[in-house]
C-alpha cells in the first residue's frame, strides 16, 4: 500500500487487487480431453488434445487390471501422443495430467478421461 494523500486527521490507501478471473490458481494447466487409446504395433497407441497453453509436460498413467494406476511416462509439453510398447495380453486402462511449470500437482489439477483398452 501506498499513501495517497495525507491529513492531520486522515491518511488514504490505495490497495492493489488482482482479479482471479474465477480460479484460485491460474498457473494450473487445462486438463487434456479426447484420450484415445488403440492398440497397434504391440502396444497401445495413445492421442489426446492439449488444451492448455501452460503446460510444462504431460504425466501418462496406466493401470493393469484391477491395480492402482502408477506413472508409466512424462512426455514434453504440446506432446499430443505416446506410444506404450510394454503391453501384454489383458487389460489397460489410461489417464493423462498436464503438469504445472512447477512440477507439481494435487487437487486442482485435473486428469483428462479414462480409456480402456483390451490387448490381445
Amino acid at each position: 500500500m501506498k499513501p495517497i494523500s495525507a491529513s492531520a486527521s486522515m491518511l488514504v490507501f490505495s490497495i492493489t487487487v488482482l482479479a482471479s478471473c474465477g480460479s484460485m490458481d491460474m498457473s494450473m494447466p487445462n486438463p487434456p480431453s479426447e484420450l484415445k487409446a488403440e492398440a497397434a504395433s504391440g502396444g497401445a497407441h495413445l492421442t489426446w488434445k492439449d488444451n492448455s497453453d501452460n503446460e510444462a509436460s504431460f504425466m501418462i498413467e496406466r493401470k493393469a487390471g484391477t491395480a492402482a494406476y502408477t506413472q508409466l511416462a512424462t512426455v514434453p509439453f504440446d506432446t499430443t501422443a505416446y506410444h506404450d510398447a510394454n503391453v501384454a495380453t489383458g487389460m489397460y486402462m489410461y489417464r493423462v495430467m498436464a503438469m504445472p511449470k512447477d512440477g507439481t500437482h494435487g487437487t486442482s489439477t485435473k486428469y483428462s478421461n479414462e480409456v480402456t483398452l483390451a490387448a490381445p
